[in-house]
């Protein structure tokens, strides 16, 4: 600036992708002067591109703002808020079936420090999202209590349906050993079973407590045709073309959409549930992620930020 003193504009991008700006204004031998984090805590943040300085030596910085890839992604670690979005974006309302059931499990998680338990028959539902994605995924490891495992009984575990609630799709999987369909994930469109997997060993992927990564994806495979599809530990399961078009209104995360007991809920708990508006996987088979599934931006719109020494 014209009294020789710089400013130097740091882009830092934290975890979970969030993104700010620190400002250093130091004289002209290196000493700092003052150093401010600029940072939009109501979003993801934003990248900065570019600054420089007004005459009287405030920095402005030229920044894309950005917005976050996925729809939701929920890593279960925050005990004062167990599903906070670190998307920022905080889309749909969170009702809860019997919350005195669903709790922050800090022994028990795949990734960071906790994990989200149903320790009942307390499903949860993201509702009122109102999106019309071309493609959708829901993505989530999940671990069933070993009680549970034991119990025959042919949970959910998760249910989609649209705005008008008559389109929906909703994935089972058999634990009843005197069945026909027992170890078999199951689709369900509107009601009535689309598909069924051959394998029959996926009962047994959630023997002991194991965490087992779980897929429920739309695809479209051409105009007006799509394909609903399953995965479990990264291979698919069932896979079903139709031109029904299913939009994206109400999650239903380990229940069904309605009258929950214990013989049709997930008992046990998930953790690194990632909701997007794309079909990630288009193989028969994927590796699953060793790490929580990362948020990633694009650029939404660019934003001027000045920031006034003298008055902030």
């Amino acid at each position: 600036d014209q009294w020789g003193n710089y400013s130097l504009v740091l882009d830092i991008t934290e975890s979970q992708n969030q993104r700010y700006a620190v400002i250093s204004y130091m004289k002209y031998d290196g000493t700092l002067i003052s150093q401010t984090k600029i940072d939009d805590t109501a979003s993801i943040g934003f990248k900065a591109v570019d600054h420089a300085l007004d005459n009287s030596g405030d920095t402005i910085i030229a920044a894309n703002r950005q917005q976050s890839d996925q729809l939701a992604a929920l890593r279960f670690d925050n005990l004062a808020n167990p599903v906070e979005d670190t998307t920022k974006q905080e889309l749909g309302t969170y009702v809860y079936f019997d919350q005195a059931n669903n709790s922050i499990d800090t022994a028990v998680y795949k990734f960071g420090t906790g994990s989200f338990k149903f320790s009942a028959h307390a499903p949860v539902t993201i509702s009122d999202l109102g999106l019309t994605p071309i493609e959708w995924s829901i993505r989530s490891w999940m671990s069933m209590d070993t009680t549970a495992w034991n119990t025959a009984h042919e949970p959910t575990l998760f249910h989609v349906n649209d705005a008008t609630n008559t389109n929906s799709v909703s994935i089972t999987i058999d634990g009843d050993p005197g069945s026909a369909d027992y170890q078999k994930v199951k689709l369900f469109i509107n009601g009535s079973q689309a598909g069924s997997s051959t394998a029959v060993t996926n009962w047994d992927s959630f023997a002991a407590a194991g965490w087992v990564h779980v897929t429920v994806q739309k695809r479209q495979e051409s105009l007006g045709l799509y394909k609903y599809e399953v995965y479990i530990s990264g291979n698919q399961q069932v896979s079903f073309q139709t031109t029904t078009d299913i939009a994206l209104d109400d999650v239903v995360i380990c229940g069904p959409v309605s009258s929950p007991t214990a013989t049709n809920c997930f008992i046990g708990n998930i953790d690194d549930f990632v909701l997007d508006d794309n079909a990630p996987y288009s193989g028969v088979s994927y590796t699953v992620p060793t790490t929580a599934i990362p948020v990633t931006t694009s650029n939404s719109d660019i934003a001027l930020i000045k920031f006034d020494r003298e008055h902030t």
